[in-house]
């Protein structure tokens, strides 16, 4: 700020030819700007929590698919085994 001619400074003030009307439009485009970004924080974070649940789910399925596999493996020698035994007992 410049200090005018008395050495004083001027101070920041608003003049009449600000109609009050701008000044709330204003406040209410900026409330309602806050407002939105808030409500845009609030869906991310609950898609962030679908994406999380989902990635989650894909895990367990991939889990019983390999665990399915591992029992039929398992089941398969084990009729081998039968089927060797029995054959020793003819």
């Amino acid at each position: 700020m410049n200090p005018n001619t008395t050495g004083e400074r001027e101070h920041w003030h608003v003049g009449k030819e600000i109609p009050l009307a701008l000044i709330v439009a204003i406040v209410t485009q900026t409330a309602t700007g806050i407002w939105w970004l808030s409500s845009v924080s609030s869906k991310l974070d609950n898609l962030s929590g679908q994406v999380k649940e989902m990635r989650d789910e894909r895990y367990t399925r991939n889990d019983a698919m390999r665990d399915a596999a591992l029992v039929n493996q398992m089941m398969h020698d084990m009729d081998r085994r039968v089927t060797t035994l029995e054959a020793r007992k003819k």
